[in-house]
Parts: structure tokens; C-alpha cells; sequence
């Protein structure tokens, strides 16, 4: 390309030279021209031929001092955190009386920051659980009696001896018609009840039951639902 440049330049040359002698004007001009073209082409052919320098990166070497200071530090020890002992886990199964499409039986973890007991006080956690039939949560003034019971599965080595906590109204329950009876159950006896349940009852029952040699605790709610639910937690103790 830069040859052909220079052959067309010195050709544009000697063209205008003989032009000139030759006296047309007009011809001399459009030589002209086209030697300015070539110079220009030459001009940026040299410009894109230049290589950029090349720069070679230089790593500083590390200061002396800072790398004996760097050997010099200590390795920090990291030492194990010992684990807690785990609780036992005991799995929990529900039965409810009448088990129709109607009625519902659920429980929930105890929140001991968001729920309150009818007493107004936080507990340390446990289960708050909901007995609700759809035609009572719609306002109807029919008294439905549900039975529910649930099962405490005790872990087979027996790590589990005694069951402690309280039975507390939700705080919800202010003001409700629903009503109700808890009791415990052990080895098909009855260990422990309450008596009736209601909105008035501003206080917990408290339990301890002795469950040694025991597969499982039976805890049944007998609940009568006046145009609500019975809500209740069973929870542990501030102590």
C-alpha cells in the first residue's frame, strides 16, 4: 500500500510539471489534488505503521522488615466451642372428634416475644394450639363440642422422665363464649386436670407430671365452640 502511494505521488508529480508547461490549467488542479490526497494517505499509513511502546510492569519488591513482621506474627488458635447436650425430640400426633371437613385442629409454635396468655404475660415457648369449626368461625350461635388429643411420642431410651408447664388461655380468648377441659393422660390414666376453661380464667394451670417407663403422653382438650375458637398454648415457665 505504501509503495503504491509513493508511484502514484511521484507520478501526480511529474504530471503537474508537464501540465504546467503545457498550460491547461484546469488539469494542473485536479493533479494537485490528487498529490494532496497521496501525501495525506502517507501520513496516516506511517501513524497506524507506529508500534505504541511497550511498557514492562515492575513489582516493588516487599520491604525486608515487613516480611520478618509477617513471619513473625503468631498464628491465631481457634478453639472448639463444646456442644450443648440436644433435647430429646418428641414427635407429636393429633386425633380429633368429630373429623369432619368442618372441623380443625392445629398448633403452632408458642412465640415468646409476639403471644401473650390471657393473663397478659409472655411465656418461654411451647405449642399454641387452635380448635375451630368453620360454621362457628362464621358467627353461628350453635355450640359445636370437639374432642382432641394429642400424642406425645417419648424417645424409646427413656431420656424424657417428666413432662412440666402450664396450660394459658391465648390472649385472643377475651371475651369468647368458647369453653373447654384439658387433662393428661398416662399409661391410659388420668394424671392431671383442669377444670373449666373459659374467658374468665385469668390464670394458668400448672402441671408436672411423672412420665418414667411411659411411650407416650396423651394431653385431650375437650372444647365446646360458641360462635369462635378455643386457643390455648402449652408453654413452659418463666422460672
Amino acid at each position: 500500500m505504501y509503495d503504491k502511494l509513493i508511484t502514484i505521488l511521484a507520478d501526480s508529480i511529474i504530471t503537474i510539471i508537464s501540465l504546467i508547461f503545457k498550460q491547461k490549467k484546469a488539469a494542473v488542479i485536479i493533479a494537485i489534488f490528487t498529490v494532496i490526497i497521496c501525501i495525506y494517505m502517507v501520513i496516516i499509513n506511517n501513524i497506524k505503521n507506529e508500534e505504541p511502546p511497550i511498557i514492562q510492569p515492575t513489582a516493588s519488591p516487599m520491604p525486608e522488615s515487613n516480611f520478618q513482621n509477617q513471619l513473625s506474627t503468631p498464628v491465631p488458635t481457634i478453639t472448639p466451642i463444646p456442644e450443648s447436650t440436644p433435647r430429646p425430640t418428641i414427635e407429636i400426633i393429633e386425633y380429633h372428634t368429630p373429623n369432619d371437613v368442618a372441623t380443625f385442629v392445629s398448633w403452632s409454635s408458642w412465640d415468646p416475644i409476639k403471644n401473650l396468655g390471657i393473663d397478659g404475660n409472655r411465656y418461654n415457648g411451647g405449642i399454641r394450639v387452635t380448635i375451630s369449626n368453620m360454621f362457628n368461625s362464621m358467627g353461628s350461635n350453635l355450640e359445636s363440642k370437639i374432642v382432641s388429643r394429642k400424642m406425645l411420642i417419648l424417645p424409646a431410651d427413656g431420656s424424657v422422665e417428666s413432662l412440666k408447664g402450664i396450660f394459658i388461655l391465648d390472649s385472643s380468648m377475651f371475651g369468647s363464649r368458647s369453653y373447654g377441659f384439658i387433662k393428661i393422660i398416662i399409661n391410659g390414666e388420668d394424671v392431671f386436670a383442669t377444670d373449666e376453661i373459659n374467658s374468665d380464667t385469668q390464670y394458668g394451670y400448672s402441671f408436672d407430671v411423672n412420665c418414667v417407663g411411659a411411650d407416650s403422653i396423651i394431653i385431650e382438650t375437650t372444647a365446646f365452640l360458641r360462635g369462635g375458637s378455643f386457643i390455648f398454648g402449652i408453654v413452659s415457665s418463666n422460672d
